[in-house]
């Protein structure tokens, strides 16, 4: 059985930005840039949008940190998510080194902090869900649609990945459904092998009746 790794796609993290940083680099990049002036005609339009563009992305490749992001990634996560899960574990350690005192405080401590990110976390999902489908398109509202009727799941494809098998001794591999079935039934009902003939043996004749066994004998 053969499993695709998922593809790790670079992208910019504008939830982890510092802005107060990119001001200021974005002030230093236009400050290089055309000095600003009245616009009278295309030709000073498209100058200054270019000018405008080539700060706004050098500002962005400087400032804004890179993530690298699978189909799996949680799209909804911030980096205040990050500082509290670290702090609500921090706590939780301690409270268990702790725990033969039930009246210390550290567990009170670390009670509110795991409430805190748990209500945190609760409703940045439910943020994310209604903003999604504020923005969503006519596509959108199919996938909403299939996302809320499914049953509850992990997330994954219901999709078997490619299949490897052998057909006598050549290997190869089942890519659509059809062989896909055809592999798996081989593999769970094999052909039921035939008999094999049974030589034809020769018996000794039967005894004869034998008499009465005296005390005698026995």
């Amino acid at each position: 059985m053969e499993v695709a790794a998922s593809e790790l796609k670079s992208t910019y993290s504008f939830r982890d930005i510092d802005w107060e940083e990119f001001r200021k680099e974005l002030k230093q990049q236009l400050a290089q840039a055309t000095a600003p002036k009245t616009i009278r005609s295309q030709r000073q339009m498209d100058t200054s949008c270019t000018a405008l563009t080539e700060a706004l992305q050098e500002a962005i490749c400087t400032q804004v940190p890179m993530i690298e992001t699978t189909l799996k990634s949680k799209c909804w996560w911030m980096k205040e998510l990050t500082q509290m899960w670290a702090h609500a574990n921090k706590l939780g350690r301690a409270s268990y080194k702790l725990r033969n005192i039930s009246e210390h405080r550290i567990h009170k401590k670390h009670k509110k902090a795991k409430s805190r990110y748990q209500k945190v976390l609760q409703n940045t999902k439910q943020q994310h869900w209604r903003e999604w489908l504020k923005k969503a398109e006519d596509p959108d509202i199919w996938a909403a649609n299939r996302i809320t009727a499914m049953p509850p799941s992990d997330g994954g494809k219901a999709k078997i990945p490619k299949l490897k098998h052998k057909i006598e001794e050549e290997e190869t591999t089942a890519s659509i459904n059809e062989e896909k079935s055809m592999v798996l039934a081989k593999s769970f009902f094999p052909a039921k092998l035939q008999a094999e003939p049974q030589p034809t043996e020769k018996y000794p004749k039967a005894c004869k009746g034998v008499g009465k066994v005296t005390r005698q004998q026995i």
